[in-house]
């Protein structure tokens, strides 16, 4: 029983981590003057964060983890746009295949779970 709980709350640390990482991104990057950006990076933190709620249903967690599954490819298009944006040299392809791996991940994902992706 304790192994279980210990592995649960293991689980729950990307989200913890991630969606302090993303808010702490996004509002860095409101207050440099790249709203939008920022805006998608705190959307994503709160994502994450909803993931921890012990609250939420099993319909609701999947849904919610699948729209993380998303929101990490918009996150690493956002910061890659940014990087190029600004100048950077190599880290935009960093972060391009960065998102194309979180694609990869969505891919897999629902194929597991025996659905087709619905854009």
């Amino acid at each position: 029983m304790e192994r279980t709980n210990r592995k649960e709350r293991l689980m729950r640390v990307p989200f913890a981590l991630n969606g302090f990482l993303f808010a702490l991104g996004g509002f860095t990057l409101i207050n440099e003057h790249a709203i939008w950006s920022g805006l998608i990076q705190i959307f994503a933190s709160l994502l994450n964060f909803s993931i921890l709620l012990k609250s939420i249903n099993i319909r609701w967690r999947s849904r919610i983890n699948e729209a993380i599954l998303i929101m990490n490819i918009v996150v690493a298009l956002s910061i890659a746009s940014n990087y190029h944006t600004s100048g950077k040299s190599y880290i935009q392809y960093a972060w391009l295949m960065t998102a194309l791996m979180s694609f990869v991940v969505l891919f897999l994902y629902f194929r597991k779970k025996g659905e087709s992706i619905r854009i």
